[in-house]
C-alpha cells in the first residue's frame, strides 16, 4: 500500500471516495495507533491551488464543535500532493443513512430521528455562522451520519469551499444543484445562502430529488433564479412551511439564522437547546510573537538561539500559540512535532512520545524508536559511574533528533514544560545548547507556566540549564491589550457588542487580560443563563450582574460546581486518572467504581459529548483529556478527601485488573494511585521501585517524589532505611545539602536501631562524602577514621572505607598516608578477589604518584588497573584509564605514545557516547599537539572540546578549555586572542574554586604580560598563581609558575635569581621525569647564565639541552629556542676568545626548526604571528637574516659569476657554442690565461671540443693531464690543483710547463650521474696562483657545465626521438588499434571516432582499470589537436592547494615555497588537450575555477591579478558515481553538464569477455619484450580460465596478471595448473603470507644462464612489493596499525610512505 506523511506515517487501507478536487482514504496512523481519514488534493489542484487544502485545514483546526469533523495533521506526500488528516467517521451520507434507517420517504417527516439529524446539522451551521463563515457547499454528501453507541451522530464535512461571509469571489464555486440564487448572480455568500441549500436538501429528503435538476446547467441556473419548481402540497405538512421559507429566492425572506430554523423543527420544544455560546479557541493578540517564532524556524542556521522559551501564567495562551505555530508551520511544508508534558510522566516518557511521533514520519520501521528504547533500557541495566550513562543517553538521543531533522528546517514544540520529566528535560536542554553552538535543526519551542514562586525558581533553573539567551530566546506572554480584548470578544461571540463596554474595563483589569480567565468567566455567565440569543449572535442580558471571580482557579471551580450527574462522574474520574484516556478505559474504571456497567451505553457517550461540547474535556482522536490544566486542577481539588481516596483505590484496582496476572501494570501510575488510596502502605514497594528506576534514568525530581512517598508510608525500619538511603543519593545529586544532611541523620538513627555494622559503614561512607562535598574533607576523613578504629568494619566494608580514606588523603596532598591506606585496601580487595575494588585502588595509587611526579610507578599502577577493567569488560573506566596513562606519557614528554593513548580513549568514549570524556580527550590531544608545536591542530581539537563542554553546560570544563585555548594562542603569538580567553578561564576557576586551573592560567597570563613588558602586572599575577598552587597545585602547576617566575627575573635584569628559580624547576621536572620540561628549563638556565656572564657553564648547560634534543628527536615546542640559546652561548665564547665553535650552525638549526613550525600553519596570518609576535622567534628570524646578509656580502663576486653561468646554461642548447661559452666563463672567473674542454667520444677517447689561447704542446700536455685526472676520478681520485706547477713533482718536467712558464693549473672532471663525460683544464702565468677556493669554484662550475653538456646531448637525441615517438604514439592510439572484438567496444570506438573530430568536452566514466586514460589519448591523437600537447593531470594525487598551483601556475612569492614563477599545466596544454583524471576528487572551489576555463577560456595564476586566454580542449574521467556526487552537493552541477557534453561509459572487462584473449596475447608480447623472455602463449584451458575470471580490476588487473605470469612461470606455454598456482586469486582470495611467497623475488642461486638486467629485477621486485602491501592491508581491513603489527613494522609512517609510493589507496576513499 502507498504511504503518506513522508511515505511513512500513514498507511492507506482503502479509498472512501473520489471527486474532482481529490480523494478521501481510510488510513492507519502509526503514531496515534488509530485509523484516520485522509483527504488528498488532486495533482492539478496541489500544483495550482495548494492553498485550498491548507485553508480548509487551518479553518477546521481553529474551530471545535461536536458536529464538525476534527482535523489532526497537514502535509505533502512524496508525490507533491497536499493532504490533511481528520477523524475517521464510520457512517454514510445523510440520504444513504435515511435510506437504510427510514427507507419510506413518507414516514420520515414524523420520525424524531430526522429532526435530530437536522438539529445537529443546524447546530454545526449555527456555530460556523456565528464565527462569520459560510460553508457554501451544503449537500447530503457533506453531512455524514454515524452510529455511536446506539445514537446517530452528524458531522458536517468538506470545508474546502468555505469562506468568510460577505467575501466576494471571482469564480462560482459549489455544487450547482444546491447553490442559492444570489450566489449565481455573483453576490457574496451569507449564512442564508447555506439555509437555501438546506431547503434544497429537505426537498431531496422527502421527494427523492432536488427541486431543480437536469442535464443542462442553463436549466438548473434558470430554475434557481426564476423557476417555481416546488409544489408545497408535495411536501409533508410538518416541514412544508419551513422548507418553503428556506427556498425563498430573496435571502431577506428566509430565516435569519440556523438557530431560528432549529426552533422551528418538529419536536423542538421537547429537545433542550444549548443556552450559551459554543466558544471556540481564539487566537488574538499574539500575531507578532507568532511571526517571530515562524521566522526563527524558517531562518538559515546562524549559530544564534535555536528556538524560544514561552513563559506566562496559566491561561495566558501559550498552548494556543504553540498549536497555531504548528498549523502555520505545517501548511508551510516544514515539519513540526508538538508534544505536551504530563504531571505524572515517568523519566523519558516525553521523549518516547516525541520520538515515536517524529520517527513515524521519518522511519517506517521505527528503528529510531527502538534505539531510544535501547537507550532507556541501558540506563536501567548500566552499573557504570553515576551520571555517565545518563550523559551518554542525552548525547545519543540528541543525535537521534538531529539525525531525524536531517539538516532541514524543522521544529519541536513542547507544552507544559513545568511538568517535564527530568530525563527528557535535560535531553531537550542538551539539544538546545547543541543547536545554539552549531546552528543545526531542529528548532526548539517550549512553553512553561509561570504562576508562583515555585515556577519562578524553576524558570531560573531553566535559564541556566538551557543556556538562555544563547540557545533559546525568552518570551514572556502578557495579558491582552484593550484593543485585542475587543477582537477576542468578537471572535468568541460572533460580534463585538456581545459584552457591554461597561463590563470590558473591569474584565480587562480583574483578569489581567488573561484569555482563558476571560473565557472561563464568559462560560460561567453562560452556565448561569446570562446570555440571550439575538439572531445568529449571543448578547449578555441587560439585567445581569455577576461578579468576576477573584482568580482563574476560582472561575474554573465555579464552572465545575454547576456540573452534575454522569458528567460530574466523568470529570472526577478524569481528574484522578490525570492523563489522556479512552472511552473504553473510562467505562472500565466507572464500572468498577459503580459496581456495575454504566448502562445504557449511550449514557456515557452523552456525558462525554456534553463535557466536550462545554469544552471541559477535549478529544484528540480516541483519547480524552482536560481542555485546560486549570480545569483539571479545579476538578481534583474539588473532590472530597474520602471520595478522592476511594477513586484512587478503584483506579489502582482497575489497573491491576486490566494488566492481568502476566503483565505488570505501569509502575509509576500504580504507585501513585495506591499512595493516594485508603491503603497507602500497599504502595511502598511500587514507590521504591519507581524511585530506584527514576534515579537510574536521571529522573531525580521524580525519584525524590516517589522515595519521599515511600518513606511516608514505610512502617518497618528496614524499609525506611532502604528508601532513605536512595533518597539521600538523590539529594546529593540535586545539590540539596540540607535535605541530604537530614536524611543522613535519619539513616544514622535507623542503622543504630537495626544494629547492623554494614549499614553503619554505609552511612559513614555517605556522611564522609557529604562532608567532602561541602568542603569539609578533614571532618569526613575523621568519620572514616572513627569507623575504622572501632574494628567493627570487616571484609568488603573495611576495604571500601580504606579506599575512600585514601582518596580523601590524596585530595589533601598527604600522599604517604594515602598510599598506606590504599595499599591496605588493595590487600583486602585481593583477598576477597574483588577485582572492581582492586582496580579502583590501583587507579587511586596511580593518581597519587602522578600528582607527585613519580611517573614510573604511576604508569605501572594505571596499566594494572587498565588490565583489570578490560578483563571486567568495563569499557568506560578502561577508557578513562587510557586517558590517564596518556597524561602520564604527556608529562614525561613521550608525545607520540601519549597521542595514541588519547586517540584510543577518544574512540572508546565516542562509541559509548560519553561526551564529557570525549571532550577531555580532545583537550588532551590538543595539549599533545601544543607540545609538538602543531598549534593549528591543537586549536581545532581544543575548540571542539569547548563546544562539547558548552553543550553539556560543564562550567569547570569550559574554564579549563578556555585556558588551554589561551595557552595555544599565546604560543602562536596572538596575545590579543589569548588574554581574553585566559581572563575568562580565571573568572570561571574562581567561580567554581578550581585552584589548579586558577594557578596555571594566572601563570600563563603573567608570561604574556612579561613578553609585553608589563612586569609589575605579571608579578601580581604570579603571586596569585602561587597562592592558588599552595592550596591546590601539582607538579605541572609548580613548573609553570617557576618558569614564569624565571622569565620575570630575566625581564627585570636579575639573572642570578632566575637561575635559582630554574634550579627548583629542574628539580621538579627531573623528579617527574618530564623530559620536555627538563629541556625547557636547561635552555632558560643557559640564557640566565649568559646574562650572568658565566659563559663556560652556559656552554655546558646549552650543550646538554641540545644533546637531549638530539637524543629524542621530535617537534618539541621549545626546540628552536634551545638551539638559539646554544648559538648565543657559542657567540659569547667567540667574542671572549675562550673557545671556538660554530655559532652559525646553531643559528641555522634554530632557524630551520622555526621555519618548519611556521610553515606547518595553513593560515598565513598565524604563520606571520608565530614569527613576528613572539620575542624570541623574532630574534631568531632577524639574527638569521643578518647571517645571510653577511654570507652574501662575502660571496658576492662568486655568486654573480654563478648567476651568469646559470643564465648561460639555460640559454644555449647547441653543444659547440655552449662549450665555447663555458670555457670562456671558466677562464674569466678563475683569472686563467688559457684552457680547454675535452669530451669523450663514442669510443671513449678524449677529444678536444673547445680551446682558447693554447699552443700545440700545451694542448698535448693538457690532454694528458686531463686523461690522468679522469682515470684518477674513476678509481676514487680527486681533481688536480697545482699552485706552483714549476715545483710540483707531477708537472715540472712537462714541456709546456717549462716552455710557456706555466705557474699554476687546475683540471677537474665533467661528471653527471656517476658518468665522466670529459674534463675542463685551465692554467695561468704570473704570481696570481690558483687557490683552493678557485678549485672549489671550478668543481662547482664543472658540475653545472656537465649538466648543461648532458642536456645539450639529450636535447639533440630527444629531438630525433620526438619525431619517432610522435609517429609511434599516433599509430598506437589510433581507434583501429583498440581491441574491439566485443560489440560494446565496437560501438564505443564508433562513437569516439565521431566526437574526436570536434572540440566538445567528453566525460569518461567507468571502473578502475577499464582504460579511460587510453581512450582520452586516442581521442586527442585522432583530433585536429594531435600535433599539440596532450597533458594529463591526476586530480587525486595532490592536495587541493598544490593541485591549483599545478593546474593554473603561480607567481613568485604567491605562497611559502613559491621561489619562482611557474607555468600551469592548463597553459602548457594551450592549443592541445588537457585530460583531468579523477575529476570527482576536486574541491568545489577548484571546480568553480575549472568551470571558468570551460566557459570563458581564461585562467588566472595563483597570486596574479590579470587573466590569461587559453585554447584547451578538456577531457575528464572518474571512477566514482558522479551523478550522486552532484545530488549530494559535492560536485558542481553546472561543471558536470559542461563536461558531460558527450558521456562515454567504459565497459568493464566482464562486459567485453570477447576481448580477453586478444588483450591477453598483446600483454603477453609486451611483458616478454620487457623481461627478455620468449613465451608461446596459453593452453585452451588456461585461456578459458582467464576468460571466466571476474577481473574486478579490469584491463589493468589482466595486464598485471600477465606480467606476473611472465615473471614466475617456468614453461614457455602456460597451462591451467600454472595459472591456478600463480594466480590463485582467479578462484579465491590470497593470504598475505602466500602472496608474499609467490611475489617475492627468487632467492639467489647458481644459474647457468646469464643474469638479467638489474633494472628488470628491480621492476619485478617493486611489483612484488606492491602486491604484498595490497594483500597486507586487505587482511588488516585497512587498519594500518594492525597491518604494521602483522608486518612487524613499528613505525606507522613507514607503511604509509610505502603505500603512497605504490599508489595504494583505500577503496571508496578520495585520493
Amino acid at each position: 500500500m502507498k504511504l503518506l506523511g513522508k511515505d511513512r506515517r500513514y498507511r492507506i487501507l482503502e479509498t472512501l471516495g473520489k471527486g474532482g478536487s481529490g480523494a478521501v482514504y481510510r488510513a492507519f496512523d502509526s503514531v496515534e495507533k488509530r485509523e484516520v481519514a485522509i483527504k488528498v488534493l488532486s495533482a492539478e489542484l496541489s500544483a495550482s491551488q495548494s492553498s485550498l487544502a491548507s485553508e480548509e485545514f487551518r479553518l477546521l483546526a481553529s474551530h471545535t464543535h461536536a458536529n464538525l469533523v476534527q482535523v489532526y495533521d497537514y502535509g505533502t506526500t512524496t508525490d507533491g500532493l497536499r493532504y490533511f488528516t481528520m477523524e475517521l467517521l464510520e457512517g454514510e451520507d445523510l440520504l444513504g443513512y435515511l435510506g437504510r434507517a427510514l427507507p419510506a420517504p413518507a414516514e420520515r417527516a414524523a420520525a424524531p430521528l430526522l429532526a435530530d439529524l437536522l438539529d445537529q446539522t443546524l447546530a454545526a451551521l449555527d456555530y460556523i455562522h456565528s464565527r462569520g463563515l459560510v460553508h457554501q457547499d451544503l449537500k447530503p454528501q457533506n453531512i455524514l451520519v454515524s452510529e455511536q453507541e446506539g445514537a446517530a451522530r452528524v458531522k458536517l464535512i468538506d470545508f474546502g469551499l468555505a469562506r468568510a461571509a460577505g467575501t466576494e469571489s471571482q469564480e462560482l464555486s459549489g455544487t450547482i444543484e444546491y447553490l442559492a440564487p444570489e450566489l449565481l448572480k455573483g453576490e457574496p455568500p451569507t449564512a442564508r445562502s447555506d439555509l437555501y441549500s438546506l431547503g434544497i436538501l429537505l426537498h431531496e429528503v422527502f421527494l427523492g430529488q432536488p427541486p431543480f435538476h437536469g442535464k443542462k446547467m442553463e436549466e438548473l441556473i434558470k430554475g434557481h433564479l426564476e423557476g417555481v419548481g416546488v409544489d408545497p402540497r408535495s411536501l409533508p405538512q410538518e416541514y412544508r412551511e419551513l422548507t418553503m421559507r428556506l427556498l425563498e429566492k430573496d435571502p431577506a425572506n428566509r430565516p435569519r439564522a440556523a438557530e431560528e430554523v432549529r426552533r422551528e423543527l418538529p419536536g423542538a420544544r421537547e429537545r433542550t437547546l444549548h443556552s450559551l455560546p459554543a466558544f471556540s479557541p481564539v487566537f488574538v493578540g499574539r500575531e507578532a510573537t507568532l511571526s517571530k517564532l515562524l521566522a526563527r524556524i524558517a531562518a538559515e542556521p546562524d549559530g544564534g538561539p535555536g528556538g524560544a522559551l514561552l513563559l506566562g501564567p496559566t491561561g495566558m495562551g501559550k498552548s494556543r500559540l504553540l498549536r497555531e505555530l504548528q498549523v502555520r508551520t505545517q501548511v508551510s511544508d516544514i515539519p513540526i512535532y508538538l508534544e505536551a508534558c504530563r504531571e505524572e510522566d515517568h523519566p523519558g516518557a516525553l521523549l518516547q512520545r516525541l520520538l515515536g511521533r517524529i520517527a513515524a514520519e521519518n522511519d517506517g520501521e521505527h528503528k529510531l524508536v527502538a534505539r531510544l528504547d535501547e537507550c532507556l533500557d541501558g540506563l536501567l541495566q548500566d552499573d557504570s559511574v553515576a551520571g555517565a550513562s545518563i550523559e551518554s543517553f542525552h548525547f545519543k538521543v540528541t543525535n537521534l533528533l538531529v539525525e531525524l531533522a536531517g539538516g532541514e528546517a524543522c521544529a519541536i514544540a513542547i507544552d507544559d514544560l513545568q511538568w517535564a520529566d527530568s530525563l527528557s528535560l535535560n535531553t531537550l536542554a542538551h539539544l538546545a545548547r547543541r543547536a545554539a553552538g552549531t546552528g543545526t535543526p531542529p528548532g526548539l519551542f517550549l512553553a512553561c507556566r509561570l504562576d508562583g514562586e515555585e515556577d519562578l525558581g524553576f524558570t531560573r533553573n531553566l535559564e541556566e540549564l538551557f543556556n538562555i539567551p544563547e540557545s533559546l530566546e525568552r518570551i514572556t506572554l502578557e495579558g491582552l491589550e484593550p484593543g485585542d480584548l475587543s477582537t477576542y470578544m468578537e471572535r468568541l461571540l460572533g460580534h463585538a457588542e456581545g459584552i457591554p463596554e461597561a463590563l470590558r474595563e473591569p474584565l480587562q483589569r480583574d483578569t489581567g487580560g488573561n484569555p482563558f480567565y476571560i473565557e472561563e468567566y464568559l462560560r460561567l455567565l453562560g452556565d448561569l443563563g446570562a446570555f440571550e440569543r439575538k439572531g445568529s449572535t449571543w448578547t449578555l442580558k441587560a439585567d445581569v450582574s455577576i461578579p468576576i471571580p477573584g482568580s482563574l482557579e476560582d472561575a474554573a471551580r465555579r464552572r465545575l460546581e454547576s456540573i452534575g450527574g454522569r458528567r460530574r462522574a466523568v470529570l472526577e474520574a478524569a481528574a484522578v486518572l490525570s492523563r489522556p484516556f479512552s472511552s473504553e478505559e473510562l467505562r472500565g474504571l466507572l464500572a468498577l467504581i459503580d459496581g456495575e456497567d454504566p448502562s445504557p451505553k449511550g449514557e456515557l457517550r452523552e456525558a462525554l459529548d456534553g463535557v466536550v461540547l462545554d469544552q471541559l474535556l477535549r478529544r484528540e482522536g480516541s483519547l480524552y483529556s482536560f481542555a485546560h490544566a486549570a480545569l483539571e486542577q479545579a476538578a481534583y481539588a474539588g473532590l472530597e478527601k474520602k471520595t478522592r481516596r476511594s477513586l484512587h483505590g478503584q483506579a489502582a484496582a482497575w489497573l491491576l485488573q486490566e494488566s492481568g496476572p502476566e503483565k505488570e501494570p505501569p509502575l509509576e501510575e500504580l504507585a501513585r494511585h495506591l499512595f493516594f488510596s485508603d491503603h497507602p502502605e500497599r504502595a511502598r514497594e511500587s514507590l521504591e521501585r519507581a524511585g530506584r528506576q527514576a534515579l537510574r534514568q536521571g529522573g531525580l525530581r521524580e525519584a525524590s517524589t516517589c522515595l519521599g512517598r515511600a518513606i511516608q508510608v514505610s512502617k518497618e525500619p528496614e524499609d525506611l532505611f532502604s528508601s532513605c538511603l536512595l533518597r539521600e543519593e538523590v539529594w546529593g545529586r540535586l545539590g540539596r545539602k540540607e535535605e541530604q544532611l537530614e536524611d543522613i541523620g535519619r539513616l544514622r538513627e535507623l542503622a543504630d536501631e537495626l544494629g547492623d555494622e554494614a549499614n553503619r559503614g554505609e552511612v559513614t561512607l555517605r556522611e564522609a562524602l557529604y562532608l567532602d562535598s561541602v568542603g569539609k574533607k578533614r571532618e569526613g576523613l575523621a568519620k572514616l577514621d572513627e569507623m575504622l578504629e572501632t574494628g567493627a568494619a570487616e571484609g568488603s566494608l573495611r576495604a571500601r572505607l580504606l579506599n575512600r580514606r585514601g582518596m580523601f588523603l590524596l585530595f589533601l596532598s598527604e600522599f604517604a598516608e594515602a598510599e598506606s591506606s590504599l595499599r591496605a585496601a588493595l590487600q583486602v580487595a585481593g583477598e576477597l578477589e574483588d577485582q572492581e575494588l582492586r582496580a579502583e585502588c590501583l587507579q587511586l595509587l596511580g593518581s597519587g604518584h602522578y600528582l607527585q611526579g613519580i611517573y614510573d610507578e604511576a604508569l605501572a599502577e594505571m596499566e594494572g588497573a587498565l588490565a583489570i577493567r578490560r578483563e571486567l569488560g568495563d569499557n568506560q573506566r578502561a577508557g578513562a584509564l587510557e586517558s590517564n596513562i596518556g597524561l602520564i606519557r604527556l608529562d614525561r614528554g613521550e608525545l607520540e605514545v601519549a597521542e595514541e593513548h588519547f586517540k584510543d580513549s577518544l574512540k572508546t568514549f565516542r562509541r559509548i557516547g560519553l561526551r564529557s570524556a570525549e571532550a577531555g580527550n580532545l583537550v588532551n590531544l590538543g595539549l599533545v599537539y601544543t607540545e609538538m608545536g602543531r598549534l593549528e591542530r591543537a586549536l581545532d581539537f581544543i575548540s571542539e572540546a569547548l563546544q562539547i563542554r558548552r553543550e553539556l553546560a560543564h562550567r569547570q570544563g569550559i574554564g579549563t578549555d578556555l585556558g588551554n585555548l589561551g595557552a595555544v594562542w599565546m604560543r602562536i603569538g596572538k596575545y590579543e586572542k589569548a588574554m581574553p580567553l585566559l581572563k575568562q578561564a580565571i573568572e570561571i576557576a574562581e567561580e567554581v574554586e578550581n585552584l589548579p586551573s586558577l594557578a596555571i592560567n594566572e601563570s600563563r597570563l603573567a608570561t604574556i604580560l612579561i613578553h609585553k613588558g608589563e612586569g609589575e602586572a605579571a608579578a601580581r599575577g604570579l603571586e596569585r598563581a602561587r597562592t592558588a598552587a599552595a592550596d591546590g597545585g601539582g607538579s605541572r602547576q609548580r613548573l609553570e609558575i617557576l618558569l614564569a617566575g624565571a622569565r620575570l627575573q630575566l625581564h627585570q635584569g636579575a639573572p642570578a635569581e632566575a637561575v635559582g628559580e630554574l634550579d627548583k624547576a629542574l628539580e621538579v621536572a627531573s623528579k617527574a621525569g618530564a623530559r620536555n620540561s627538563v629541556i625547557e628549563c636547561l635552555g632558560l638556565r643557559a640564557e640566565a647564565l649568559i646574562d650572568s656572564n658565566a659563559l663556560e657553564e652556559a656552554d655546558k648547560v646549552s650543550l646538554e639541552a641540545v644533546r637531549l634534543l638530539e637524543e629524542h628527536p621530535g617537534w618539541l615546542d621549545c626546540s628552536q629556542e634551545v638551539w638559539f640559546t646554544r648559538h648565543r652561548a657559542l657567540t659569547a665564547l667567540h667574542s671572549s676568545g675562550l673557545k671556538s665553535g660554530d655559532p652559525d650552525a646553531a643559528l641555522r638549526r634554530a632557524y630551520i626548526l622555526l621555519r618548519e613550525k611556521a610553515d606547518a600553519f595553513e593560515d598565513p596570518d598565524l604563520r606571520s604571528a608565530f614569527i613576528e609576535s613572539l620575542p624570541r622567534h623574532r630574534e631568531i628570524d632577524r639574527a638569521h637574516a643578518g647571517l645571510l646578509a653577511r654570507r652574501r656580502e662575502e660571496a658576492g663576486t662568486r655568486e654573480r659569476s654563478f648567476y651568469e653561468i646559470a643564465k648561460s646554461l639555460h640559454s644555449i642548447v647547441d653543444l659547440d657554442p655552449l662549450l665555447d661559452h663555458l670555457l670562456e666563463l671558466a677562464i674569466e672567473t678563475t683569472r686563467a690565461g688559457k684552457g680547454l674542454i675535452l669530451l669523450r667520444d663514442r669510443e671513449q677517447s678524449l677529444t678536444i671540443r673547445a680551446v682558447r689561447g693554447m699552443q700545440r704542446e700545451s694542448v698535448t700536455d693538457a690532454t694528458e693531464i686531463c686523461q690522468s685526472v679522469i682515470e684518477d676520478v674513476t678509481v676514487g681520485g680527486a681533481p688536480v690543483l697545482a699552485v706552483d706547477a714549476s715545483s710540483d713533482e707531477r708537472f715540472r718536467q712537462r714541456e709546456s710547463i717549462i716552455s710557456f712558464k706555466i705557474q699554476t693549473l687546475m683540471c677537474v672532471p665533467l661528471s653527471v650521474r656517476n658518468e665522466v663525460l670529459g674534463a675542463v683544464y685551465v692554467d695561468g702565468r704570473g704570481t696570481d696562483s690558483f687557490s683552493t677556493e678557485d678549485l672549489d669554484f671550478l668543481v662547482s662550475f664543472a658540475q653545472l657545465a656537465a649538466i648543461a653538456i648532458d642536456n645539450a646531448n639529450l636535447m639533440k637525441s630527444l629531438k630525433q626521438e620526438n619525431l619517432y615517438l610522435r609517429k609511434e604514439v599516433e599509430t598506437r592510439y589510433q581507434f583501429q588499434n583498440l581491441v574491439c572484438n566485443s560489440d560494446v567496444m565496437q560501438q564505443l570506438a564508433h562513437l569516439l571516432e565521431k566526437v574526436s573530430r570536434s572540440d566538445v568536452s567528453i566525460l569518461v566514466t567507468g571502473e578502475t582499470g577499464t582504460g579511460k586514460s587510453m581512450v582520452a589519448r586516442a581521442v586527442h591523437y585522432a583530433s585536429q589537436r594531435s600535433s599539440k600537447p596532450f597533458v594529463t593531470v591526476d586530480c587525486g594525487a595532490l592536495p587541493e592547494n598544490l593541485l591549483e598551483s599545478e593546474l593554473f601556475g603561480h607567481l613568485k612569492g604567491a605562497f611559502s615555497g613559491a621561489v619562482h614563477d611557474r607555468t600551469g599545466l592548463i597553459e602548457e596544454a594551450d592549443g592541445g588537450t588537457l585530460f583531468l583524471d579523477e575529476i570527482s576528487n576536486t574541491s568545489l572551489d577548484l571546480q568553480a575555477k575549472l568551470l571558468r576555463v570551460l566557459q570563458e577560456g581564461e585562467i588566472r595564476k595563483v597570486g596574479e591579478n590579470k587573466l590569461r586566454k587559453v585554447d584547451v580542449r578538456i577531457l575528464a574521467a572518474t571512477n566514482t558515481p558522479i551523478r550522486e556526487a552532484v545530488e549530494e552537493g559535492i560536485f558542481r552541477e553546472d561543471l558536470f553538464y559542461r563536461l558531460n557534453v558527450v558521456p562515454v561509459e567504459m565497459p568493464t572487462l566482464r562486459e567485453r569477455r570477447e576481448d580477453i584473449s586478444a588483450l591477453t596475447m598483446i600483454f603477453l608480447e609486451l611483458a616478454c619484450e620487457r623481461s627478455g623472455r620468449k613465451m608461446t602463449g596459453f593452453t585452451e584451458e588456461a585461456m578459458s580460465l582467464l576468460e571466466a575470471a571476474p577481473w574486478r580490476g579490469n584491463v589493468r588487473e589482466l595486464e598485471n596478471s600477465i606480467e606476473k605470469l611472465v615473471i614466475l612461470a617456468e614453461a614457455e606455454r602456460i597451462d591451467g595448473d600454472t595459472l591456478r598456482a600463480i594466480l590463485p586469486g582467479l578462484s579465491g582470495a590470497e593470504s598475505p603470507a602466500k602472496l608474499m611467497a609467490t611475489t617475492a623475488p627468487p632467492a639467489a642461486a647458481p644459474s647457468e644462464t646469464e643474469p638479467g638486467r638489474l633494472e628488470d629485477f628491480d621492476r619485478h621486485w617493486q611489483e612484488a612489493e606492491r602486491l604484498y602491501l595490497l594483500a597486507l592491508v586487505e587482511k588488516a581491513a585497512w587498519n594500518l596499525s594492525a597491518a604494521g603489527r602483522i608486518a612487524g613494522v613499528r613505525n606507522r609512517n613507514t607503511l604509509i610512505s610505502r603505500l603512497k609510493k605504490h599508489g595504494i589507496r583505500r577503496p571508496g576513499r578520495n585520493k
